[in-house]
């Protein structure tokens, strides 16, 4: 059975601790950053982070991606998780799809927190960010959708590496 997790109460609870709250302004501050230096030089430091790409600041420089917005990615990778290693970014699982099979039709699984997450950019999820003791909508963006070669194949459409004419 097919357990799905909303991505809504998820990040409606990473606002309640101040440090994590903190941590999900991590783009707005990184690029509010980028753009002091690009005032000041003229130029953009070593592309090593998504928030330096133009689209990025395109978006924040368009008013598309506000302070208070969220960007999100899903990924159809499995995942190991180790409790001691550093990482960059949060992983929240939206769901999980039971083993040991692959599903046969992977898009009735999708479609759940697919579903919820339009419904969320639809609305806006309200969320008091406990940090700056503020309550505010915020707009939910999907920026990347991505996976490993053979999951890839969900996503784009194409037959994958094991047909007779795979990619």
């Amino acid at each position: 059975m097919f357990t799905t997790i909303p991505i809504g109460s998820q990040l409606q609870a990473l606002y309640r601790h101040p440090d994590s709250a903190h941590d999900m302004r991590y783009l707005h501050n990184q690029v509010q950053e980028v753009l002091a230096g690009l005032a000041q030089t003229g130029e953009i430091p070593v592309f090593d982070n998504i928030v330096m790409g133009h689209n990025a600041i395109g978006a924040v420089l368009d008013g598309d991606i506000k302070e208070n917005d969220i960007v999100l990615m899903v990924s159809l990778d499995g995942a190991q998780l180790y409790e001691s290693k550093q990482s960059d970014f949060h992983v929240h699982p939206g769901g999980f799809i039971p083993g040991p099979n692959k599903p046969k039709n992977l898009d009735s699984f999708l479609i759940v927190g697919l579903h919820h997450l339009t419904a969320l950019q639809n609305e806006g999820p309200v969320i008091w960010d406990s940090s700056r003791d503020v309550t505010f909508m915020s707009d939910l963006y999907l920026i990347f959708m991505t996976a490993d070669g053979p999951r890839l194949i969900y996503w784009d459409g194409m037959v994958g590496h094991s047909r007779k004419n795979g990619c």
